[in-house]
Formats: structure tokens, sequence, C-alpha cells
């Protein structure tokens, strides 16, 4: 048999393998929010090619959406 582990020795290790779940648990959030930005730039990506020869109002609603230019457009003279 082995011998009991000291109280000390099992805060140790507790606090171990809460660090590991941690660790791992971060990972798995930052994973999601990955996975979250691909499938927000597939969206994207399918928005734009759905907008080839589209109308300028339709960039400007995709524009405010993203959140950037798409497009810059010549300011008028």
């Amino acid at each position: 048999m082995l011998p009991e582990a000291s109280s000390a020795q099992q805060a140790a290790l507790i606090a171990k393998l809460n660090t590991e779940d941690a660790y791992y648990a971060a990972w798995e959030a930052r994973l999601r929010r990955l996975e979250e930005e691909n499938r927000s730039l597939w969206r994207l990506t399918d928005d734009l090619i759905s907008l080839c020869g589209a109308s300028v109002t339709r960039l400007e609603k995709l524009e405010r959406r993203v959140g950037y230019h798409v497009l810059r457009l010549p300011a008028k003279a």
C-alpha cells in the first residue's frame, strides 16, 4: 500500500490540478472564440462574394455591420 500523503502534499496536488484545469479551460475558451471569429470571417466572405456588382448602399450597410471600410469611394468634388 502507498503511504498516506500529508495534507500539505494533498493541498499542493489539488492546487496543481486546479491550475491545470484553469489552463485548459482558458485554451478551450480561446478555441471557441477563434471558431466564432472563423465563422464570422466566412459570413463576411459570403457577403462580399454576394456583393460583387452590388449597390453602394449595400456596401455601406456591410461596412457599418463589419466596422471598417470594405471599399473606399473617392470624395465627391
